[in-house]
């Protein structure tokens, strides 16, 4: 489909993020998702411009191929964050002027696996969701920092108690 300008229509992150997850669970490539999506599903919707997974390291090379099998390719060289210790993998999908950005991330340490182990399998309308738990997300955004890290923390701090916002009504109410 083209729009009037010339244009293809943008990327549907929802749409994208549901393909990427139904592949990783259909190669069963240990994954959760953190990042704004996760903070989406935990706790309030928010604004997102990409996707944030979170694999092992023995993983990360099947991880990688079931991301570029839906259409993604590996747009940087891989980087490590000194501070952290977490290595990155980026991948994007292009359609026209539009892109959408996977981080692929993955740090050799005891805690970064049990992060992954203690995902959450949620069941969503599009399919199952490995969730980072809520504590761990709260220490992952601490540790960063940042200041939309610290935005989030209050969103899920705030939110602890109540029913996790659900995507199977994508304005955030339930259907």
């Amino acid at each position: 489909m083209t729009l009037p300008n010339g244009d293809s229509p943008p990327l549907d992150i929802y749409n994208e993020f549901f393909a990427v997850v139904h592949a990783l669970e259909a190669a069963s490539v240990p994954y959760c998702v953190v990042g704004g999506l996760a903070v989406s599903l935990l706790a309030r919707p928010r604004a997102t411009e990409d996707i944030d997974l979170l694999t092992l390291p023995e993983s990360v090379e099947a991880a990688a191929e079931v991301i570029e099998s839906v259409g993604y390719f590996e747009s940087a060289q891989p980087w490590t964050f000194s501070q952290s210790g977490v290595t990155l993998r980026r991948f994007m999908k292009t359609l026209g002027r539009d892109y959408l950005i996977i981080d692929l991330m993955f740090r050799d340490s005891d805690d970064y696996r049990a992060i992954v182990s203690n995902a959450g399998r949620r069941q969503e309308e599009a399919g199952v969701v490995r969730l980072i738990a809520r504590d761990d997300l709260i220490a992952m955004k601490r540790a960063a920092g940042r200041p939309q890290d610290l935005a989030d923390i209050a969103a899920l701090e705030a939110t602890a108690d109540a029913e996790p916002y659900s995507s199977s009504s994508r304005d955030g109410t339930d259907a």
